[in-house]
């Protein structure tokens, strides 16, 4: 029952009650919608769609100017956490590394060797292909930053017709976020337990629910996973003050997402050029 009013309440009964509640989901599926209508409106209001962008960038900069400040806000946070005695539940997120960081570890194993199978390529040409672009997004926890790597990449190093790269690679830097799932996930529900929070079907499901749909969300800048987690943790009913071990750990889990999706995006997309016959296999298999 829970569950069910939960999928049902995802849509609004009132547009501004979505804002003053603060329900998460229910301000994802307005902006879901708003921008259907705003690209059924693109070809005949051109003027608006360049107003949204301009509004858009307005916000990333913003974004990014509260970004600056996320170390200060670390310390601060765990400053608070030593004080009211609440450290060994930040030390204890030692084990949410080691299980995101395997998690990640087979996804990118389970991609690249389906790639190196299927298209039969060398596996070591394949690793040293990717490897530019990957180790850009660790180094920079941004795919934002990686992503003119990775069209030249997909392009010039792994064979994908660049009709397809234009749409195709800002389409998966948005939608396709394994990695990121997988981190919403994990460490609501390290935190969930360590704080005490009662886990249970109805928790799993809406947790999972949440993750997939604040993946699409997440801008692509580094440190800007927070803000997402502080939405999934009031939809979960995790408590506010754990967003402090969120902050504290996100250096560490943001590089470990942000290249690990890199490279489910670029060997997906290698998949998907072969399927609409857009791939050149000589260009892929050469070393």
């Amino acid at each position: 029952d829970a569950l069910w009013k939960m999928i049902v309440d995802i849509v609004p009964t009132n547009v501004l009650g979505a804002f003053m509640n603060g329900n998460a989901l229910q301000i994802v599926f307005l902006a879901f919608f708003t921008a259907v209508i705003l690209l059924s409106l693109s070809s005949a209001h051109p003027q608006l769609i360049a107003l949204v962008s301009e509004a858009s960038t307005l916000l990333q900069n913003m974004l990014q100017i509260v970004i600056k400040g996320m170390p200060i806000v670390a310390f601060i946070s765990l400053f608070n956490l030593t004080r009211s005695g609440k450290l060994s539940s930040f030390l204890e997120m030692y084990k949410f590394l080691l299980c995101h960081f395997a998690v990640c570890l087979v996804i990118v194993v389970f991609f690249v060797l389906r790639v190196a199978l299927t298209r039969r390529v060398k596996l070591s040409v394949l690793v040293k292909k990717l490897f530019p672009t990957f180790f850009i997004a660790f180094s920079t926890s941004s795919s934002l930053s990686a992503f003119t790597s990775n069209l030249e990449t997909c392009e010039k190093k792994l064979g994908v017709d660049r009709r397809l790269t234009g749409i195709s690679v800002p389409l998966s830097q948005s939608l396709f976020k394994p990695p990121v799932v997988v981190e919403y996930f994990l460490e609501t529900l390290f935190i969930a337990y360590s704080f005490g929070v009662q886990i249970n079907f109805s928790f799993i499901i809406t947790l999972l629910i949440s993750a997939l749909i604040f993946s699409f969300a997440t801008p692509p800048l580094p440190g800007a996973t927070p803000s997402c987690f502080a939405l999934i943790f009031a939809q979960c009913g995790v408590p506010a003050s754990a967003i402090s071990i969120v902050i504290a750990l996100d250096a560490i889990a943001d590089r470990i997402t942000t290249a690990s999706m890199i490279v489910c995006q670029q060997t997906e997309l290698v998949q998907f050029a072969h399927s609409m016959d857009m791939l050149d296999a000589e260009t892929l298999k050469k070393p």
